[in-house]
């Protein structure tokens, strides 16, 4: 939980944002209103709540699409912090220390969220995008399954309480098995490319002229279940899993010798990729499950710009976004690209100066 201190340094900086640069396009200047009802949405005991997964998934997508700062305004009207507002704040903080031993000191003060990885500020839980909804022990909740941000990944627990979860250790005695509410929703497992696929994950830096200013964009593709409803006939629970893919591109800059995020345009273009995804051919009702049969999916020419931010993430996510059908009690195999290429970058690298990747074209 959130020392005094550190809430201290939240409050004054929530209330000190910077303005959303002026001259952006219409649709960055847009705001997003959030409609919701106590019925989708509560806050209990700094968790935040949803109805259920689909709803959850529903305004993940919303506050991804929105500018910081009107998502930190989203965040006071609900009464609740996310990790990643949390992080940005701490982030901020550091980055406005006046000398290296000042930085380094603010950095150990708040260890418990932040860490130097590789020469720059990170994060202590990777955000899989989840970041937006997750308080600050990474914990968020859909109907009766909670979540938890570790670094292997996200784990659920259907039926769980919150001390259960906040008590929760992944281990060899992390049982997968979804028979007792217990599962991965999503696991950090990285594939290698090899000469007949791209693997399921990129990474590209991108520097300006300088050497000052960065930015990082990553892909990654995963494989993530859920559990569904009770089956009538089998009076077992009903699991599904699905495939998803996850973009991000993040702004950096350096300060003495350490990389740390800021706000800045972002913008990423011709997102293309190719992956076997699943559609449902034949459903068994008796059994609650089906036989899939596997076809072509993916994104093409993907494109989309965010301004005054620190990051611009995307989730692709079923059928309407090339990734296929949610399964019933079948287990999917993990994903990898046939093929891969995409292109971002921020203001400061310049009006041509992209980092790219490409595999498979």
């Amino acid at each position: 939980f959130l020392p005094s201190f550190l809430i201290f340094i939240f409050t004054l900086l929530l209330f000190s944002c910077k303005k959303e640069i002026p001259n952006t396009p219409a649709k960055a200047q847009m705001t997003i209103p959030l409609k919701y009802s106590e019925e989708e949405v509560l806050v209990v005991d700094g968790v935040l709540c949803f109805v259920d997964a689909q709803t959850m998934d529903n305004y993940l997508k919303l506050l991804m699409e929105m500018p910081d700062s009107l998502r930190k305004i989203q965040e006071a009207a609900w009464g609740f912090t996310s990790y990643a507002t949390l992080f940005d704040s701490i982030n901020d903080y550091i980055a406005a220390a006046s000398t290296e031993n000042e930085m380094l000191q603010r950095i150990n003060d708040n260890s418990t969220f932040v860490c130097i990885k590789d020469s720059t500020l990170v994060s202590q839980l990777p955000s899989f995008g989840h970041h937006y909804l997750a308080n600050a022990d990474g914990i968020f909740k859909a109907d009766s399954t909670y979540y938890r941000i570790f670094e292997q990944g996200i784990a659920a627990w259907g039926g769980a309480t919150l001390n259960q979860m906040l008590n929760l250790t992944l281990n060899e005695d992390f049982d997968e098995d979804p028979s007792d509410g217990k599962y991965f929703y999503l696991k950090e497992v990285t594939i290698e490319p090899t000469e007949s696929v791209c693997g399921n994950y990129h990474r590209i830096e991108k520097y300006n002229s300088s050497g000052w200013y960065r930015v990082v964009f990553e892909i990654k593709l995963w494989r993530y279940g859920h559990l569904g409803l009770i089956c009538q006939y089998t009076n077992q629970q009903i699991y599904h899993y699905q495939y998803i893919s996850n973009l991000n591109l993040k702004g950096q800059v350096k300060r003495f010798w350490m990389w740390h995020a800021y706000k800045t345009s972002l913008e990423v273009q011709d997102v293309n990729f190719e992956l076997l995804v699943p559609r449902q051919d034949y459903y068994d009702a008796l059994t609650c499950s089906y036989i899939p049969r596997f076809e072509i999916g993916g994104q093409t020419n993907f494109s989309e710009s965010k301004f005054n931010t620190t990051e611009l993430s995307k989730i692709f996510k079923d059928a309407n976004n090339g990734m296929g059908d949610v399964s019933h009690n079948y287990t999917l195999n993990l994903p990898v690209f046939i093929k891969v290429r995409g292109k971002g970058k921020s203001a400061a690298l310049g009006i041509d100066n992209w980092a790219t990747f490409s595999c498979g074209y």
